[in-house]
């Protein structure tokens, strides 16, 4: 027999090598130790909290970030989670998504900022009027009639901001089931406290509410005048002397709106019925044909006022 060795049977290349060390399960990566081009592009992917653990696990991030953040201009939140995002208005920057709860945290951080959106889809009809709302109050949860309205919210989460901003948007959507039995005021203390507090600023406020019924019913007609009532009172009362006043009544439709436009500030208010027999007849086609009607066609925006309101005989 003959002596067995290495030299005869070669050991396997894996056994040569020194053994492999892991990381502790504690350890982790010191991004310290990147270069900041890396760490903003990095950061630039991720959500706005994801951001802020970063920050929090490595301060020097926080610097960085500020950079970045210096790209965007304009803010939207939204009571629909997938359109709360900061925009770079120049397109140098990709959108980055938040929370709504963190709005004005995200709103101050952004040093730049010159646009602001709030839009409320599914705002809640039976909401109670409060002068004392929580900061962690969720804007659909908001009634149209608390004191100072939905912009006195939004300017109280803005803080400072407030004074470098170029324009202010907002838009309101609630919506009832049936107005039958309901005595609905016109909202207006979202007109109010602009008319007292932004007033001759240099930032442009638009203020845009919106009453949709889902049901129509003969009985509406005393709901409907009680409502006319308030935005005649309305505009007696608030609109400024030498404003554009402009007031739409179709009673055929039972569909009503109005505007005010004075300076930098321009308010409206509507209300209408939401018909969705419009688009009931679309569903039941054949889902490969391209459909060519184009009042189903949802906007983003206001999904209820690309429907026109049902004739009634």
């Amino acid at each position: 027999s003959f002596p067995l060795s290495s030299s005869t049977f070669p050991l396997p290349f894996s056994l040569l090598l020194p053994p492999l060390t892991y990381p502790s399960p504690h350890s982790r990566m010191d991004l310290n130790r990147l270069p900041d081009e890396l760490i903003q592009e990095i950061d630039s992917y991720l959500p706005f909290e994801d951001s802020l653990h970063l920050q929090t696990a490595y301060p020097r991030t926080k610097i960085l970030n500020a950079s970045l953040l210096s790209f965007y201009d304009s803010i939207q939140v939204c009571d629909d989670p997938k359109e709360c995002f900061i925009i770079d208005s120049r397109g140098r920057k990709e959108r980055r998504h938040f929370d709504e709860s963190n709005f004005s945290t995200v709103a101050t951080s952004l040093i730049n900022l010159k646009e602001v959106t709030l839009m409320v889809k599914e705002a809640n009809p039976f909401a109670l009027p409060t002068s004392s709302l929580s900061s962690s109050t969720p804007f659909k949860e908001i009634s149209v009639y608390s004191p100072g309205g939905f912009i006195s919210c939004l300017v109280s989460k803005l803080g400072e901001t407030l004074t470098q901003l170029s324009s202010i948007t907002i838009h309101i959507d609630v919506s009832y089931e049936t107005i039958k039995g309901q005595y609905l005021l016109c909202p207006n203390e979202d007109l109010r406290f602009a008319l007292h507090n932004l007033m001759g600023s240099n930032c442009k406020v638009l203020i845009q509410i919106s009453f949709g019924a889902m049901e129509y019913s003969d009985s509406d007609f005393s709901s409907r005048q009680w409502l006319l009532t308030g935005m005649e009172d309305t505009l007696k009362r608030h609109a400024p002397n030498g404003a554009n006043v402009e007031f739409v009544v179709d009673a055929a439709q039972g569909y009503t709106d109005m505007t005010i436009e004075w300076g930098n500030l321009e308010y409206s208010f509507s209300f209408f019925y939401y018909n969705p027999s419009i688009c009931d007849a679309v569903d039941g086609k054949d889902e490969s044909m391209e459909s060519e009607d184009e009042e189903c066609h949802h906007p983003s925006t206001y999904p209820f006022h690309s429907l026109a309101p049902p004739t009634q005989s």
